[in-house]
């Protein structure tokens, strides 16, 4: 019979690769002898319920997190429109106002919810808004906002993009 000559690199594998004893004829009895006598089914289904309420544990506190700390929250209010919740923590302030170029910088006034001051928005889909709040009389930028932008003075403002 002729067979194909090995090639350097097969002669090489062939003489580098650790031999490996066979496995011990009793080896399937002797695992299968160690696991429990109600089988590896429960076991598993043990398992598999702890892994499924740890996650759902853990995207239930993702979700409170998340819907608690945003600034703004966005809801859908029509197709051309979103509406957004601007809040910002002040429980010193006397009065607060929202101001931006969606209002030409004149302020808004927002409403006290306990520590917070809230102001729901509806703005055209699709646009980035530049804004901030006006504490009192000092302007104060939102330091919670999810981006921020040049604000033409050298410095940087907050802006809200309604996609």
């Amino acid at each position: 019979m002729n067979q194909k000559p090995e090639t350097l690199f097969e002669a090489f594998v062939r003489k580098a690769r650790p031999v490996v004893p066979p496995l011990p004829e009793n080896l399937l009895d002797s695992v299968m002898s160690r696991l429990p006598s109600d089988g590896i089914r429960y076991h598993r289904h043990r398992i598999q319920r702890r892994l499924t309420l740890g996650l759902a544990s853990a995207a239930a506190i993702a979700v409170l997190i998340l819907t608690g700390l945003p600034t703004l929250r966005q809801s859908v209010t029509n197709p051309g429109e979103r509406e957004l919740v601007f809040k910002l923590e002040a429980a010193e302030a006397g009065t607060i106002r929202l101001v931006g170029d969606f209002n030409n910088w004149e302020g808004e006034p927002m409403q006290r919810e306990g520590d917070f001051w809230v102001i729901r928005k509806r703005l055209p889909r699709g646009q980035i808004f530049k804004y901030a709040f006006m504490v009192d009389s000092e302007l104060r930028n939102d330091v919670r906002a999810d981006r921020f932008v040049d604000d033409g003075f050298g410095g940087k403002t907050a802006a809200v993009f309604t996609d």
